[in-house]
């Protein structure tokens, strides 16, 4: 399944990058439209066709390193230390959250003193 998911990865990539490289500044927009549309789901379906050169590139079976079982937990768990107990991944997500959350309070904030500044109008249009 993973591997799958990386081959998907791998042609929604180079699809996006001929697009951006070629197609990007044209203004054929319906084409462009139809390219964009078809590479999504073309990406789907190319990696179930067997080419051998991908076979061979990608391995099929991949190593999986199990943990070590210990019999006796009490041990470990008083020789462990901070930073081993925390999950750094968990840790940069909510750093992200938190980042990309004072940017929108900011934001926010310079819009609204904006309009209390040079104040709003409603314009109403006759045709």
């Amino acid at each position: 399944m993973i591997n799958y998911i990386i081959q998907v990865i791998l042609f929604q990539v180079l699809f996006v990058a001929v697009y951006d490289l070629f197609l990007s500044k044209e203004t054929f927009f319906v084409k462009n439209r139809w390219y964009l549309l078809s590479t999504a789901v073309i990406s789907f379906l190319l990696p179930f066709l067997k080419i051998p050169t991908i076979q061979k590139v990608v391995k099929q079976e991949y190593p999986i390193l199990l943990p070590e079982v210990f019999l006796s937990p009490q041990n470990i768990i008083e020789k462990s230390t901070f930073y081993q107990s925390v999950n750094y991944l968990d840790v940069l997500f909510i750093t992200g959250c938190l980042l990309f959350f004072i940017i929108f309070i900011l934001k926010l904030q310079r819009i609204i003193h904006l309009i209390f500044k040079y104040g709003s109008e409603k314009k109403t249009y006759i045709n």
